[in-house]
C-alpha cells in the first residue's frame, strides 16, 4: 500500500528489535521461527500469517501434501498467529478446488500465488483493522493409530471419536466417551501390546482414557500426573510396553509454568505377548489369535495351508534352535525344538489350551512353529511357517 514501508526478516529477531523499527504489523510468510511469548502479547492481533492451506485442515508443514493424502479441503488462509501451531483466528480464506490430473508441483505454486493475492487484496482491511478474526470452527483433536484394526483414530476436544479407514472417515458413538478437554492439548497413543488407544488429560483434565475400537473406558490411575497442562508429549515405548508422558505447561499455577516431569504409564504385571520371528516356507502362517495369559486360553490358529497338504502340527519347544533343513527343505528353517506337537485337522487347523494360573510359569518363553507334510514339495516333503514366541504373562 502507498504509505507503507516494509522491512524483511529472515533470521530470529525480538520484540526489541520490532520495537525499535516501530513495526506496526508482523506478517509471517515462510518464516521459520516459532513467534512466541512477549512478542505475542505486544503485537496482539497484529501478527498475521500466510497459510497455504484451508485451514483448519493442514496445520504445520506441508499441507497441501497432507491434503492430497487424507483429501482434505484445499485452499489459502490468512490468520492470526497465537500460541498453537496455525490456531489461531481466521481474517481471510480462499477454497481451491484441483483436478486429479494435479500434481503436487503445480498445486503448490497455484496456492501460493492464490495466497499472495488474497493478501494484496485483503491489506487494506487488515491495516485498518476493519475486519472481525473469526475462530477456527473444527475442534482440535488428536490421532493415533490402531494397529490391529488397521484404522486411524481421532479423538476431538469436544468429545468426538471417528475412524479412518484408508478410504472413509466415520464418526463412532461409543456408549461412554472422554469429555473433551475443550482446548485440543490431549496426548493420545497406541498401545501396542494391549491393543488399545490410551487418551491422557488435557489443559481443563488430567484424566486417563483407553479406546479398544469399541468404546472408552476411564481408568482409575493412581499416582497419575495431577494437574492439567497442554504442549507436553506423549509417545509409546515398543521395548519396554510403556506410555511415556513429557513436559508441558503447567496450566494449575498462574500464571502457568513449565513442566519438566517425565510420567510412565502401564499396567502393573508381566505382559503376556506373541512374537514372530524368522521366515516361512511354502507360504505356511501360525498367528497367536490371543495372548498366554495366565489362567486364560491362548488360542492359535494356522493359515495360507500349501495346497496338497495332509497333515498340519503346531510343535511347541521351550528353545529356538534356528536350524536352516539345507537341500532336504531348500528354505526352511526349524524354529522350535520341538519337544511337543499337535496334529490338527485340514482345512482348519486351530488349536487353544489354556495357561495354567500358576506364577512360575510368568515370563516364560514357549517357542512354536506350524508345519504340514506336503509330498512333493521338498525331499522332506513339508512347509513350515515362520517362529512365534509366546511369552507367559499374568496381563
Amino acid at each position: 500500500e502507498e504509505g507503507d514501508s516494509v522491512k524483511i526478516y529472515s533470521d530470529e529477531t525480538s520484540l526489541e528489535g520490532f520495537e525499535a523499527d516501530s513495526t506496526g504489523f508482523i506478517i509471517s510468510y515462510g518464516y521459520k521461527y516459532l513467534i512466541k511469548g512477549d512478542l505475542l502479547e505486544k503485537f496482539a492481533g497484529r501478527i498475521i500469517n500466510l497459510h497455504p492451506s484451508f485451514l483448519p485442515w493442514g496445520r504445520g508443514y506441508f499441507p497441501n501434501f497432507w491434503s492430497h493424502v487424507f483429501d482434505f479441503p484445499n485452499g489459502v488462509t490468512l490468520h492470526l498467529i497465537d500460541e498453537g501451531i496455525d490456531t489461531g483466528s481466521v481474517l481471510f480464506q480462499r477454497e481451491h478446488a484441483f483436478a486429479e490430473t494435479e500434481t503436487l508441483r503445480t498445486s503448490y505454486y497455484t496456492l501460493q500465488t492464490s495466497m499472495l493475492c488474497l493478501f494484496t487484496k485483503a491489506w487494506r482491511d487488515i491495516r485498518t483493522e476493519s475486519v472481525t478474526p473469526i475462530d477456527q470452527d473444527l475442534d482440535n483433536g488428536n490421532l493415533a493409530y490402531d494397529l490391529l484394526r488397521a484404522r486411524t483414530i481421532y479423538f476431538g476436544d469436544t468429545g468426538q471419536t471417528w475412524e479412518y479407514d484408508g478410504l472413509t472417515w466415520t464418526q463412532v458413538s461409543p456408549l461412554n466417551s472422554p469429555p473433551g478437554a475443550g482446548c485440543g492439548t490431549e496426548n493420545m497413543v497406541y498401545d501396542f501390546a494391549r491393543q488399545v488407544v490410551v487418551l491422557f488429560g488435557g489443559c481443563s483434565l488430567a484424566d486417563t482414557w483407553e479406546y479398544d475400537g469399541v468404546d472408552w473406558t476411564q481408568i482409575a490411575v493412581t499416582n497419575a500426573p495431577n494437574f492439567p497442562r497442554r504442549y507436553s508429549a506423549m509417545a509409546y515405548d515398543f521395548n519396554r510396553q510403556r506410555t511415556v508422558l513429557f513436559g508441558g505447561r503447567d496450566l494449575s499455577t498462574t500464571p502457568a509454568s513449565l513442566a519438566d516431569d517425565t510420567w510412565e504409564y502401564g499396567p502393573p504385571g508381566t505382559l503376556a505377548t506373541n512374537m514372530p520371528y524368522g521366515t516361512e516356507c511354502g507360504g505356511l502362517t501360525l498367528t497367536g489369535l490371543t495372548r498366554p495369559v495366565t489362567a486364560t486360553d491362548w488360542d492359535l490358529q494356522l493359515s495360507n495351508i500349501p495346497a496338497g497338504s495332509i497333515v498340519a502340527a503346531i510343535v511347541f519347544g521351550l528353545t529356538n534352535p534356528n536350524l536352516a533343513l539345507g537341500t532336504l527343505a531348500p528354505g526352511c528353517t526349524a524354529y522350535s525344538d520341538a519337544s511337543a506337537a499337535v496334529l490338527l485337522p485340514i482345512p482348519m487347523p486351530a488349536y487353544s489350551f489354556t495357561i495354567p494360573n500358576n506364577p512360575i510359569f510368568i515370563g516364560q518363553g514357549l517357542y512354536l512353529q506350524g508345519v504340514t507334510l506336503v509330498p512333493g514339495a521338498n525331499p522332506l516333503g513339508v512347509s513350515t511357517s515362520a517362529g512365534l514366541l509366546g511369552t507367559v504373562g499374568d496381563i
